[in-house]
């Protein structure tokens, strides 16, 4: 590939999934030869990460509204005309007037097209994380969603089995939607490392991770944990995550052998939740289209139960890996963690298939398939 390629990677999130994953598409896209530059937010969680990147002087940070960067003004001034008046030449200093071959939104974000018109670009391409609505997403930021998708050159998915439902919902030619796997962000374990993590004498860890919402089905998860705890005490259940946890709070302090950790969580601290003993983690969904988690749980071979819905299944290697059970069904769920509990071999096994398939999330590869594709699109 010519090294005269360039590429730019926006993440305006400065927490949740995006510091890994807008770090890992700048390093995959260094490696496979494009100059690439980023911008991202000067609170990002991974910043002592992307202090130490080798191309950090093509690193432009952004700063929060007590500041006075690009996103507290923009914040601050809402008329474009006047935003552009007043941060125009900062940005483009720092872009000094380069042309870019690709430039990568890595999630949604209401100031995208702002950033978007300062940026010289061959093409715009944009990572559609959820393609289907949640239950409770909120209808006026759903339609930004699709207005800011339709105005990209091509659009990224992580589920195969969204791209129709991509191309009906946003109204986008399926010639411009890409399928590229939800890759990993640590890394991945080797399969001698399969027993460091379990032990046959102590409780099941059942583990719920990620952000408190309607349609993570948590209540599901409490009503099964609440049922298997009255004739299985060799379990223990973990929640832990940011958002209204009030209207859980009831049910979840019948659970016994429970923790609840209810806030954000930073990045330094996740290898330690998911390295707990005995980890199983636990994706209740009433519907979802793909799940960050589940690219954790790959990172740290943790065994998967996972309602069977949108596109878990076909993340989880098409059923290769991963224990699952009907959607909105607390029964079912129940059934499912005594089984793993009351066979220790299964949780041997399903440790052992996650480490194995975990190897072919790879970023490299994948971001050279999606380019390629893309690419292959224009010719």
């Amino acid at each position: 590939m010519n090294i005269s390629k360039k590429a730019l990677v926006i993440g305006m999130y400065p927490k949740e999934a995006n510091p890994q994953f807008a770090l890992k598409l700048v390093d995959a896209l260094d490696s496979i030869g494009y100059d690439t530059y980023a911008i991202i937010p000067a609170n990002i969680d991974n910043i002592d990460q992307w202090n130490k990147y080798v191309n950090c002087g093509h690193v432009f940070f952004v700063h929060n509204e007590k500041g006075s960067g690009v996103v507290a003004r923009i914040r601050k001034y809402t008329n474009i005309a006047r935003y552009i008046t007043i941060d125009r030449q900062k940005m483009k200093g720092f872009l000094k007037d380069i042309r870019f071959d690709l430039t990568f939104f890595t999630f949604y974000h209401r100031w995208n097209e702002l950033v978007m018109r300062e940026i010289d670009s061959r093409k715009f391409i944009a990572f559609l994380h959820d393609p289907k609505v949640h239950s409770g997403t909120d209808s006026v930021i759903q339609a930004r969603e699709i207005a800011q998708m339709q105005k990209m050159d091509d659009v990224i998915v992580l589920s195969k089995k969204f791209i129709t439902l991509t191309e009906k919902n946003y109204h986008i030619d399926k010639r411009h939607i890409h399928y590229m796997p939800h890759c990993l962000f640590y890394g991945t374990k080797n399969v001698l490392e399969a027993d460091e993590h379990l032990n046959d004498s102590t409780p099941i860890n059942f583990l719920f991770f990620g952000r408190i919402t309607e349609y993570k089905g948590i209540d599901i998860l409490l009503s099964a944990y609440h049922n298997l705890e009255q004739y299985n005490s060799n379990v223990h259940l973990t929640i832990a995550g940011n958002g209204d946890f009030s209207k859980y709070k009831g049910i979840f302090d019948t659970c016994k052998n429970s923790m609840l950790i209810n806030r954000y969580i930073n990045e330094d601290e996740i290898p330690k939740i998911f390295n707990q003993e005995n980890t199983v983690v636990v994706l209740p969904y009433t519907d979802a289209t793909q799940s960050g988690v589940i690219s954790i749980a790959y990172s740290f071979g943790c065994p998967v139960i996972s309602s069977d819905t949108g596109g878990l299944r076909e993340q989880l290697c098409d059923g290769e890996c991963g224990l699952f059970f009907e959607p909105n069904n607390s029964i079912a769920l129940e059934k499912t963690m005594n089984i793993i509990e009351k066979n220790r071999l299964i949780m041997h096994e399903e440790t052992i298939k996650m480490i194995n398939q975990s190897k072919k999330f790879d970023w490299i590869v994948a971001t050279k398939d999606v380019i390629r594709d893309i690419n292959e699109e224009v010719r």
